[in-house]
């Protein structure tokens, strides 16, 4: 499909942030309003009948079906029969037309950047992976050049592959400044100064780009949404080379003023511990995040300390931690014990404070899920209150390699289709 006849895209341009402020008339921002609402209401429920959205959003039926009908015209939309629950009946529901939802999605970590083109029903069309040496010596700037470099080239290559693209989503490890949309710390890089990313990629490509932060919580936590989306609050903590928390809440992702996502992984573990990236002294990802696990252990076996760790290459992964603790490594479980035990700390408190019905913990467990199961719980267990005990349901998620980048593809559509912030910061 050429991208001039993707009418996704076409929609996405004509309704983009600067040409609603500029040119929209008061009438014409209210109907667009209301048809961001009602794309919401079928992006956030996954298909809904037209009773359905007449009754979620108060407005009458004929009035749904006059929205649904320019919609459904335009490519957006699509009509599909599904089974009442309650009469066992056929109905004709509406939900996105995932075929001209096509978009790339962008995961950074230190010395890694993860690339795919999905759609809105998280189908993995391609993909790639790019490592570069992360070297502090060579400084923020040097640093910020190859990832630009590399993320340049990913998209030239998929945009010119793929030229239905609608939207680019890119989560980044480190703390993102959600305003600004720029990266603000990155793991690793000492005295980084602000990286504005979206700036750089949009003086090249005519896209929606939307930069995420925490490299997961905006990411694989998405992936995940219609495990109880528009039905339940919950927490996802994502356990990988950075740590990442999202939550869940009133049927919106929570989103603070600044960095967007609740930081879990600066959670002060050790007031007067190590230094972390973020400038504050002893957070959680000092002591849980795989990064970190990793360079103790590489660090530890290049002094001497015997491991079967060190018959990896450098790019060893939580599934061969997982392995060789297994195996019983002292190394692997020494590090692995002390992770486990201040990650369960934080997460119980975390849920004595938020109280959701849910925890969903991802990572990459592999065959060891139970091992790491047994573990976490034990842990986590020691501070939860009584009453939680008997409420709280933790959930694990053996992850798929590419959830994270699929995941920061649809914080795309969250951005496009949440109505919130659609109305507050784009139409007023």
């Amino acid at each position: 499909m050429n991208s001039h006849l993707n009418p996704v895209k076409n929609y996405l341009d004509k309704y983009s942030a600067d040409k609603l402020k500029q040119k929209l008339k008061k009438n014409e921002r209210k109907v667009q309003y209301l048809r961001t609402k009602l794309l919401y209401e079928i992006y956030s429920n996954d298909g809904l009948t037209r009773a359905e959205i007449a009754d979620v959003l108060d407005f009458t039926i004929p009035q749904v079906s006059l929205f649904l009908s320019h919609l459904f015209d335009i490519g957006i939309i699509k009509v599909y029969e599904d089974i009442s629950e309650e009469n066992k009946r056929k109905i004709k529901k509406v939900k996105l037309n995932s075929d001209n939802f096509i978009l790339m999605g962008i995961k950074i970590d230190p010395g890694k950047i993860e690339s795919v083109v999905t759609n809105s029903n998280r189908k993995l069309i391609d993909h790639s992976i790019v490592h570069f040496p992360l070297d502090n010596k060579k400084g923020y700037k040097k640093i910020q050049e190859i990832i630009l470099h590399h993320i340049f080239n990913t998209i030239y290559e998929f945009t010119s592959k793929y030229q239905n693209i609608c939207g680019i989503g890119i989560a980044s490890a480190g703390i993102v400044n959600y305003q600004s949309q720029s990266i603000v710390a990155f793991p690793g890089i000492s005295n980084w100064k602000d990286f504005y990313l979206r700036k750089e990629i949009e003086n090249k490509f005519s896209l929606p780009i939307i930069i995420t932060g925490q490299g997961a919580s905006k990411t694989r936590f998405y992936s995940y949404l219609d495990e109880i989306k528009g039905k339940r609050d919950f927490i996802y903590i994502s356990i990988d080379d950075t740590l990442s928390m999202g939550m869940y809440y009133s049927k919106h992702i929570y989103r603070n003023n600044i960095s967007e996502e609740p930081n879990i992984e600066h959670y002060t573990i050790a007031p007067d511990g190590e230094h972390c990236y973020c400038g504050k002294r002893g957070c959680l990802n000092i002591f849980s995040s795989f990064q970190s696990m990793k360079n103790i252990i590489l660090n530890d076996v290049e002094n001497g300390t015997e491991s079967t760790l060190s018959n990896y290459s450098y790019y060893f992964t939580f599934t061969d931690l997982l392995k060789e603790a297994h195996r019983g490594d002292s190394l692997a479980n020494q590090v692995l014990n002390t992770s486990v035990k201040n990650l369960g700390f934080a997460i119980g408190n975390i849920i004595n404070l938020f109280n959701p019905k849910k925890i969903l913990i991802g990572g990459y467990f592999s065959e060891y899920l139970e091992l790491y199961k047994r573990m976490i719980f034990k842990e986590i267990d020691k501070y939860l209150t009584p009453l939680i005990k008997n409420t709280i349901e933790i959930k694990f998620i053996d992850e798929d390699k590419f959830s994270a980048p699929i995941g920061a593809a649809l914080a795309v559509l969250e951005e496009i289709f949440d109505f919130n912030y659609y109305i507050n910061l784009r139409l007023l």
